[in-house]
């Protein structure tokens, strides 16, 4: 699954691998069933990539379920404008179906960034995401930012704002 990682880098740390198949509340690994990716570019600067996973349950002394199944969806979409300027569009899912008296669960993002390098080497990047969660309130997060990325003087600035029910994790 390193093939291409770096077009899963999302806005937000919206997708983290290790989060698939991690540990359990009671310190077992999660097992992983499955997975499948796909990854490629159409040409013209856009690149694509889908990853789909399915975790097992973890159950403690084989009667109490303290992590249930799910499935792990991730999209990243890229359009590359030559230079560093770019639009991206990205969405993660983890879905718990429902079993052995837990409710069905759903955790969701959702991110629009990009950047546009402009005259005198000066680059413009902002993005925008959402949060979808069951049990919890919509939440978002943005960040705009501008930097100097040739010439013998550069500098960085960024802004950003979390919202306090915005979690990618779903916990």
């Amino acid at each position: 699954f390193q093939e291409r990682s770096d077009l899963f880098q999302m806005p937000f740390n919206m997708f983290y691998s290790r989060r698939i198949g991690a540990v359990a509340p009671n310190g077992d690994l999660i097992p992983i069933l499955g997975g499948a990716k796909i990854s490629g570019t159409l040409g013209g600067g856009l690149s694509f990539g889908f990853l789909d996973a399915v975790t097992g349950r973890v159950w403690e002394d084989d009667s109490i379920l303290v992590q249930p199944g799910a499935n792990f969806g991730v999209f990243r979409g890229l359009m590359q404008f030559g230079g560093y300027s770019y639009l991206g569009l990205s969405g993660v899912s983890r879905d718990a179906w429902e079993q052995d008296g837990l409710d069905r669960e759903s955790h969701r993002a959702a991110a629009l960034d990009g950047a546009w390098e402009g005259p005198g080497g000066h680059l413009f990047s902002g993005s925008a995401c959402g949060s979808w969660n069951t049990g919890a309130d919509r939440g978002g997060a943005y960040e705009a930012g501008i930097q100097r990325i040739t010439g013998t003087f550069t500098y960085w600035a960024e802004m950003s704002r979390v919202e306090e029910d915005f979690d990618v994790n779903g916990t």
